[in-house]
């Protein structure tokens, strides 16, 4: 529950100018990721999942207001979409979701971005959705 709460205050964090700065919007991102990280040392459930795929939203969201700042911010665009990528992969593999389910639930995540999304689907995934999971995948993004 500490977690979720922490993810939905990270992405309630106003980008009005005013009080935060660009910079405090990747730190939000990095501590974000850092906790579920640490989180992700226990066992694997599906609600932990759950927590990282609104947390790529949330993260997806603070992106869109970095643009091509990134340089300004000493960062490399992709670094912390790149691991909560890499995160909620490694998740994956070890909770190994049923294939047809996950092609979904990918398509959901691509489909909600408002930028490019931070996951490389379904091409990382082939091995956990199979073909199944890849016309899952593949439907549920045409509908």
């Amino acid at each position: 529950m500490r977690i979720r709460g922490l993810v939905r205050e990270v992405g309630r964090i106003p980008v009005d100018g005013d009080r935060w700065e660009l910079h405090d919007l990747v730190e939000a991102g990095r501590e974000m990721l850092a906790e579920l990280e640490i989180l992700a040392v226990g066992p694997v459930t599906v609600e932990f999942v759950d927590v990282v795929e609104d947390a790529i939203g949330v993260w997806d969201g603070l992106a869109g207001y970095l643009g091509g700042a990134w340089e300004v911010l000493d960062t490399e665009g992709g670094e912390i979409g790149e691991s909560f990528a890499a995160l909620h992969l490694r998740l994956c593999d070890e909770l190994q979701p049923d294939p047809v389910e996950l092609g979904r639930r990918l398509a959901e995540l691509v489909e909600a971005a408002h930028s490019d999304s931070c996951l490389d689907a379904p091409d990382v995934y082939a091995d956990l959705l199979g073909d199944e999971g890849l016309d899952a995948y593949e439907s549920a993004l045409h509908h």
